[in-house]
């Protein structure tokens, strides 16, 4: 069958490709089995649409090949299959997303080929996989630990084209007994880190990248000062980056006088003398150890590993993949509901390699990538002086933010622009002694409770009261994710903003299937989401257990909503979870067992407690935490403070009565049990 579909070009990063090749765009879809998929640098055909084998080596550069599993006698994907499988490979090439890397095509079409495989065996198409649950089992239990997020994640986005593409490889109730029947990858879960010492963290990082930004165009100024003070006392940039600067004709220092000259050289005194002139000595002395020119080195630095901490805790990204940020990778999209979607744009290695991925984040990761950004330029100036740089295209338009001293008095311009790898998250915060208090992040009782509670098999000698925290860059992740889902909860005013918006955009593209964006979202990134919203739902199922859990509706209400449990244990719990048996989210009041509601019960309490509009009942999937009984009372003095300073006719004073009142019912059901 062919059908009329506005396809894209070829996205693929080859200088082969251009609007006018033959294989730019195919002329129908699916493609004719002789159109031309690779063509190579001398006009020859590598590969048609209909071969057993694309070979993408022209493309990758080395080589590289994609098998479709129907060629030769050791075939195991039927011609069926494999027909299908080809379709999908294509809709990554052409479709509205299509990938922009050779080797991340291999990689995705190894993924699905592997259930096409087990759909071959079984004697079924891969499109009727959903009404095959047995199968679906044997798909899980053959695919490697390391690839099921992957796999999960590939299979959400082609459900989000199944209208395109004229078939369904697996539909929501089939992806969930997916995801609850795929084996863990790791069996020590990543360490959640406490909301206390999370929350620290991410404060001293954000007043330290704003105090930066506040005197950024006095950092600006005092760096060009410093660079053409060493320029002048070299006698010209060759000099000053091939044969270096003596010690004694170094324009900093305490011997000579404040602008003394000596055979063509001048002499600005001590740096602090300088850092006071432009106005950055007391930036500089808030946080670096060293009042020389090298605490103008350690500041940047310093701006650099801020920046790189705070959008990782605000993105699902890696640090690698952090690594690899350049100027500009910060955008925001419209999708198809017209809400903004911010969006982190960089290079991912680990499960496939696609120059172009995108992440969701925070809109205040945009403070960070400013100021990354600006110290990366400020060095690209430095290194556009320097002989021994060859910097590309590429490094000349959008440097990368992990920067290193290309100023002539950092060691960092002594390499040849290698770059460098990122040290550990712990380094960092250790040698960031001004940035982070260490006996703030020395870990108490009830940190190690939390962590305890949320992290299984935590190392007891790493992990223990009065121990530093042990930093790690993949908990940021994590515990992101984590607080992502329970982001109503948070108590600090701005993290709470930011984490609302994430949980958001994160839920609706990666947990709903909704993915009408420009941008290509790391598929690995989803799978991780979801798994973890699993396992966040049947974490806080499993507590509502416990008798400080009541329901408005009397205890044999609450019987019947945690009915779903039976006996099971976490494992069993987060399969149900996955399979939609039970639902959790946690609310300003306790729990709430319905799946989705679009009241939140984090801003608006009264749909809970059936205090508003024509509401006379609480919600039935309501459960109240007895241990809230404080914040709702303090929430009470909240309101009638908001009472008194809004107009007696205002659709807010009708709201926060409808809040308050709602508060004061919750705290009668408290105290009646």
């Amino acid at each position: 069958m062919t059908r009329d579909l506005a396809l894209s070009g070829l996205k693929i990063d080859s200088p082969m490709i251009t609007p006018g090749t033959a294989n730019f765009r195919p002329p129908s879809w699916p493609p004719p089995p002789d159109f031309p998929v690779v063509i190579d640098a001398e006009g020859v055909v590598a590969c048609a649409y209909g071969d057993a084998v694309w070979n993408l080596a022209p493309w990758a550069g080395k080589t590289c090949s994609v098998p479709f599993g129907d060629g030769g006698r050791g075939a195991t994907v039927s011609s069926e299959n494999a027909d299908l499988l080809r379709q999908i490979a294509a809709w990554w090439l052409w479709g509205p997303a299509a990938v922009q890397s050779a080797v991340t095509l291999k990689v995705r079409v190894a993924q699905i080929r592997q259930l096409a495989a087990v759909c071959s065996e079984q004697g079924i198409l891969i499109s009727e996989l959903s009404s095959f649950p047995s199968v679906i089992d044997t798909v899980a239990a053959q695919t490697r630990k390391s690839d099921g997020l992957l796999m999960l994640g590939l299979l959400h986005r082609l459900l989000a084209h199944r209208k395109a593409l004229s078939f369904t490889i697996l539909d929501e109730e089939g992806l969930r007994r997916l995801a609850g029947k795929l084996p863990e990858h790791k069996r020590v879960q990543t360490a959640y880190i406490p909301p206390r010492i999370w929350t620290y963290q991410l404060i001293r990082l954000r007043e330290f990248l704003d105090d930066y930004l506040s005197h950024k165009d006095q950092v600006l100024a005092c760096f060009t000062f410093c660079l053409n003070a060493y320029r002048v006392n070299a006698g010209g940039w060759v000099a000053l980056f091939d044969k270096g600067l003596d010690r004694s004709c170094r324009p900093f220092g305490t011997a000579a006088s404040t602008g003394a000259r000596v055979d063509g050289r001048r002499y600005h005194g001590p740096f602090r003398n300088t850092a006071k002139r432009f106005g950055i000595d007391g930036l500089i002395q808030r946080w670096t150890l060293s009042d020389s020119i090298a605490g103008l080195t350690e500041l940047l630095n310093m701006v650099r590993d801020a920046g790189m901490a705070y959008a990782l805790n605000f993105s699902l990204m890696r640090v690698d993949e952090g690594a690899q940020l350049r100027t500009g990778c910060y955008t925001v999209e419209k999708d198809a509901l017209n809400q903004d979607v911010h969006l982190l744009a960089s290079a991912t290695t680990k499960t496939q390699d696609d120059p172009d991925a995108r992440w969701i984040c925070s809109p205040s990761v945009s403070f960070a990538i400013d100021a990354m950004t600006h110290v990366a330029q400020m060095r690209l100036g430095a290194a556009g002086h320097n002989p021994r740089r060859r910097l590309s295209a590429q490094d000349r338009a959008h440097p990368r933010l992990w920067s290193h001293g290309e100023e002539p008095w950092s060691k960092g311009n002594e390499s040849k622009g290698e770059r460098g790898r990122v040290p550990e998250y712990a380094k960092i915060i250790h040698r960031r002694s001004k940035l982070f208090d260490p006996e703030q992040l020395r870990i108490t009782q009830p940190d190690l409770d939390v962590a305890r509670a949320m992290t299984f098999g935590l190392d007891p000698d790493k992990f223990a009261v009065g121990n530093a925290w042990p930093f790690a860059w993949h908990q940021l992740r994590r515990t992101g994710v984590c607080n992502m889902l329970a982001s109503g909860l948070v108590s600090e005013s701005s993290l709470r903003f930011q984490l609302k918006h994430l949980t958001v955009v994160m839920t609706r593209y990666y947990g709903q299937n909704y993915f009408r964006l420009n941008g290509n979202l790391a598929d690995e990134a989803r799978g991780f989401f979801l798994r973890e919203m699993y396992e966040s739902v049947a974490r806080g199922f499993a507590e509502l257990s416990g008798d400080q859990y009541i329901s408005p509706h009397g205890d044999k209400r609450k019987d019947q909503i945690l009915r779903p449990i039976g006996g099971r244990d976490h494992k069993g719990l987060v399969q149900a979870a996955k399979s939609g048996k039970v639902a959790y989210r946690q609310t300003l009041l306790g729990g709430c067992a319905q799946a989705t509601c679009i009241y939140g019960g984090v801003t608006n309490l009264a749909a809970c407690m059936g205090t508003a509009g024509g509401s006379t009942k609480p919600c039935e999937q309501l459960i109240i935490d007895k241990e809230r009984r404080s914040i709702l009372i303090k929430l009470i003095a909240d309101f009638d403070s908001q009472l008194c300073e809004v107009s007696s006719d205002s659709p807010m004073r009708q709201s926060l009565i409808e809040n308050l009142n709602a508060a004061k019912q919750a705290i009668n059901v408290i105290d009646q049990t």
